[in-house]
């Protein structure tokens, strides 16, 4: 830009460059603040660098050019336009805003300030709301008795200051109406096109698939009976029915059959699980809920409690069946036979014959042999033992913590795991075995003492192969956790309603519980599932809940 003033004293242009600095700086910071009017104040900019750059030439033959940086605090460089100085300084002041932004990020994290020393002011030290959540704005006003001075004059808004919180917009039924466009011939209006009808879980349903995925994880991942899910609904005006959400349970777990068989074949496939069983009242007598756990996924089974329903579940030939064992195989048919190599149980016989059958190595559960002693824990001869024990179990945790520590997966934390065993969980071992036959000698038969330290001596082996490998489970605990939700709905329902309605519920709970061992968030995945199965070409071995773990992750 050209200037055609005369040239002024040394003292007058360093006294212009300093006002130009001051207004300059004032306007950057106000071109940050008021976006909207960036256009008018780039403008200006580029005039008041365009003058100072104009000054440092005029500058330049009258005081030594070193001080003139340090005063501008703009490197103006000769040869340089003022837009490309203008463009450098945006830039700066971009990266260096970013990585302002960056640094209040990290520190958020860890409950500190932007400066990573001071607590946020943020609500007296609060951490601040999770930026990833859907945006609500409410604007709050200025009252009308307070927009304008008592003398008249009117208020004009300066900023906005922000409040942020967490929350909750109460979920609704909605009447969703689906406009089927048809198109044909403009004359005769003969019917020549009409849009396809998306695909439902149950055709021709009045209730949608969000809403059927909504019940059913309320009830089989919740723990909600039914009659609460039918409570809720019609509390937001839906006219559900009691048997109508009976019928929608079975329909959907026949429309995600292909998903429950694909947990079970990869469940089958792990060569370490866990089995357990729980009583399940039902309708027509009491029943038993089997789980099979492997690979963070679970399968459920319903039916006796016999060999031949472990048989059933592991895929292995019956043994003169009844005919209902026989009528509930039908469903396992043509699926493929356990390859488990080891399993984790509790005491009882029945698995002994049968994973022996199987050629399984059995492991036995030291919380349950933890368990029957810990009534006993004051006596001064189980007390030891107890105490032994549970060194075991700190073993356990130290090399969970270290695994951690060192940011370890797959074969290398089992390999840290089977050192930290061999190192310190099998001399224990040793301790505790040392403990068991004097202390059993001082007390009688058939004491519950004396039962609960015999059944350690008697299933000593299964007891100690956990400690060979850093892959094998220490207790069955993860199995009873499997159970969690099924007994929280026993304890909220008297019984499965009919016979059909169990193998449904067994296999729902697969799904739900395979979705909380894998982290997943459930509505999501049943929501990408659904729509897969209706698209059709995907395999279901692609849509278990560990195959989608990593793209539907739970928000913890």
């Amino acid at each position: 830009m050209p200037y055609d003033d005369e040239p002024a004293s040394a003292a007058a242009l360093l006294e212009e460059m300093e006002s130009l600095r001051v207004k300059l700086e004032a306007i950057s910071r106000t071109n940050e603040s008021l976006a909207s009017e960036k256009a008018e104040w780039m403008e200006e900019r580029k005039a008041l660098i365009a003058r100072i750059s104009y000054l440092t030439t005029l500058l330049s033959g009258q005081t030594s050019t070193k001080a003139q940086p340090e005063l501008l605090k703009v490197p103006v460089d000769a040869g340089v336009t003022a837009e490309e100085a203008e463009d450098k300084q945006e830039k700066r002041e971009r990266a260096e805003r970013e990585r302002l932004q960056r640094a209040a990020i990290k520190h958020a994290k860890k409950g500190k300030g932007a400066d990573g020393k001071t607590k946020p002011v943020n609500g007296g030290g609060r951490k601040p709301v999770n930026p990833q959540l859907p945006l609500l704005e409410v604007p709050i006003l200025v009252p009308a008795a307070l927009r304008s001075l008592p003398d008249g004059t009117p208020l004009v808004t300066l900023r906005w200051d922000r409040s942020e919180q967490e929350h909750y917009v109460p979920a609704g039924v909605v009447r969703l109406v689906h406009t089927i466009e048809i198109m044909g011939l403009s004359d005769t209006h003969e019917v020549k096109a009409r849009a396809p009808i998306p695909a439902r879980i149950v055709p021709r349903c009045k209730y949608s698939d969000a809403m059927i995925i909504e019940m059913m994880v309320r009830k089989y991942m919740r723990g909600m009976p039914f009659y609460r899910v039918l409570h809720d609904m019609r509390a937001m005006g839906s006219d559900l029915s009691d048997s109508t959400l009976s019928d929608l349970a079975q329909l959907f777990a026949g429309f995600l059959a292909p998903i429950t068989q694909a947990i079970r074949d990869q469940v089958l496939r792990e060569t370490v699980a866990h089995v357990d069983e729980t009583p399940l009242p039902t309708h027509d007598g009491r029943r038993y809920m089997w789980a099979l756990l492997g690979g963070r996924q679970v399968t459920f089974h319903v039916g006796g409690r016999g060999a031949n329903e472990l048989r059933m579940i592991l895929g292995l030939p019956l043994k003169e069946p009844t005919p209902g064992e026989r009528e509930r195989a039908i469903q396992y048919e043509g699926r493929s036979a356990t390859r488990f190599v080891n399993m984790m149980a509790d005491g009882y016989s029945l698995y002994n014959t049968v994973l022996e059958e199987a050629g399984i190595v059995r492991m036995n559960c030291w919380a349950h042999g933890l368990r029957d002693l810990k009534p006993f824990a004051a006596e001064p001869v189980i007390g030891p033992i107890i105490a032994a024990i549970s060194k075991l179990y700190d073993v356990e945790r130290k090399a969970k913590k270290q695994v951690e520590k060192m940011g370890l997966e797959g074969q290398e934390a089992i390999a840290v795991y089977t050192q930290i065993r061999n190192e310190y969980s099998k001399p224990q071992l040793a301790i505790i075995h040392e403990l068991l036959q004097p202390a059993s000698d001082q007390y009688p038969k058939g004491t519950d003492q004396r039962k609960g330290i015999d059944f350690l001596i008697k299933n000593w082996t299964s007891f100690t192969v956990y400690a060979d490998a850093g892959d094998l489970p220490v207790d069955n605990n993860d199995a009873e956790r499997a159970f969690r939700m099924i007994v929280v709905g026993r304890k909220n329902w008297m019984l499965i309603g009919s016979e059909d309605a169990a193998p449904h519920a067994a296999a729902l709970f697969s799904v739900m519980e395979s979705c909380r061992l894998c982290k997943v968030e459930p509505r999501a995945y049943l929501t990408h599932v659904v729509e897969r199965l209706h698209a059709g070409g995907t395999s279901p071995e692609e849509l278990t809940p560990r195959a989608l773990a990593k793209k539907f992750p739970l928000r913890e």
